[in-house]
């Protein structure tokens, strides 16, 4: 759980740029036009509404090659490219012996155009079908509008049945394309008077986000140092229950209590008269502290709990019958306790550099000394059937 939050804290991002600098995108609006020019409105409106820039033919007629280039380069000039599509196919171009529209969508794509459509839903096609209004027919192209319509949906699209809906949905969608930093649009000049306020603005933007790299590094940090120190509890709590139990509560217990000092700080003022920065700093090294000091603490009692263990496995065992059966256990227990002087110089550095490494540093030798002890203990019974040999008179 713990691991799990800080993780999402870890990994969040922050944009909170100011909006002295609005960007108007260009939307070219694409679709069929007698039949669907409520339709256009609301999409033009909703383009306005949102401070955006509508674009379209409505001034032409497609009906040659020269108005299709000019269609291509205003779609050029476009920011997005917006389709809306009822039930007609549209006017054929008779070289391509497709719709304009169509024509319109290819050439959007080819040119990777971000673009979103409106689709007319089924269930409302059918209804335009059924009242015979040649205006909104679909009985011109019925096969090409089927196939239209069918490569459309395989792409970004939402369904509409009247005008509401694609005001709704071109403001969504808007909304999104707004913030993506690919889409230049058109900026509005600054005058002189508004550069030293905008360089200020950036340079202030510049160092928040900055430091919030700086923080998001520290809490990643934060997290591997909590894995590590997870791992070193539950190996204390199966070698030493009863000791370590209190130690690992009270340490999460204070670790916790710095994170949430840590969040409070990052996302809410601080008084004046405190340094944010060192204030944060200082809840990072308090947080570390508390998982060394409680995974120091459970290391030094999975090294006595083993320790332990040991003596009270040799007892009664003479110094013979280890020789006898295992010679190297002398030199075993010279390195064991050079090992316990190299723990114990880890043990006074505490906390050492803070890091993920000094625990590692300690932990290993810890690791090592336990690895030892039980290489012996493995033994034991075999120290128990050593017999002395009978001396011959």
């Amino acid at each position: 759980m713990i691991r799990s939050f800080l993780y999402w804290v870890a990994s969040k991002e922050r944009f909170d740029m100011a909006d002295f600098i609005r960007k108007k995108l260009q939307v070219f609006v694409s679709s069929t036009f007698s039949d669907l020019i409520k339709e256009r409105q609301a999409a033009v409106e909703s383009i306005l509404t949102a401070g955006h820039i509508p674009a379209g033919m409505e001034l032409f007629t497609p009906g040659n090659e020269s108005q299709l280039e000019v269609i291509k380069q205003w779609i050029d000039e476009s920011d997005v490219y917006l389709l809306i599509l009822g039930s007609r196919y549209g006017s054929i171009e008779a070289k391509t012996g497709k719709s304009y529209t169509q024509l319109e969508y290819e050439y959007a794509l080819s040119r990777s155009k971000p673009l979103f459509a409106c689709v007319l839903k089924d269930e409302a096609l059918d209804a335009r079908v059924a009242a015979q209004d040649a205006k909104v027919s679909a009985l011109e192209n019925p096969q090409k509008l089927k196939e239209f319509r069918a490569t459309v949906l395989t792409r970004m699209c939402r369904f509409w049945e009247d005008h509401k809906d694609i005001k709704i949905t071109v403001a969504e969608t808007l909304s999104h394309f707004s913030r993506r930093e690919n889409l230049a649009g058109w900026v509005r000049p600054c005058t002189q008077s508004d550069l030293p306020a905008i360089a200020g603005e950036l340079t202030r933007l510049s160092k928040e986000n900055a430091d919030l790299r700086d923080y998001s590094s520290e809490f990643r940090n934060l997290v591997a140092l909590y894995d590590k120190a997870k791992s070193v509890f539950q190996n204390a709590e199966q070698a030493n229950p009863s000791s370590i139990k209190g130690i690992v509560l009270r340490e999460l217990g204070d670790f916790n209590d710095h994170v949430m000092r840590l969040l409070r700080t990052i996302h809410c003022e601080l008084p004046e008269d405190i340094n944010p920065d060192e204030y944060i700093n200082a809840e990072f090294v308090k947080a570390r502290s508390h998982l060394l000091r409680g995974a120091f603490d459970s290391l030094d009692a999975i090294l006595i709990s083993s320790t332990t263990q040991l003596k009270e496995s040799l007892k009664g065992i003479s110094n013979e019958a280890i020789f006898a059966v295992y010679p190297a256990y002398f030199t075993k227990i010279a390195d064991f306790e050079k090992m316990q002087h190299t723990i114990a110089a880890h043990r006074r550095s505490f906390p050492g550099d803070g890091s993920l490494s000094a625990l590692e540093a300690y932990a290993g030798e810890v690791e090592k000394a336990c690895d030892l002890t039980n290489e012996i203990i493995q033994r034991v019974p075999l120290f128990h059937k050593w017999k002395p040999s009978k001396k011959t008179g």
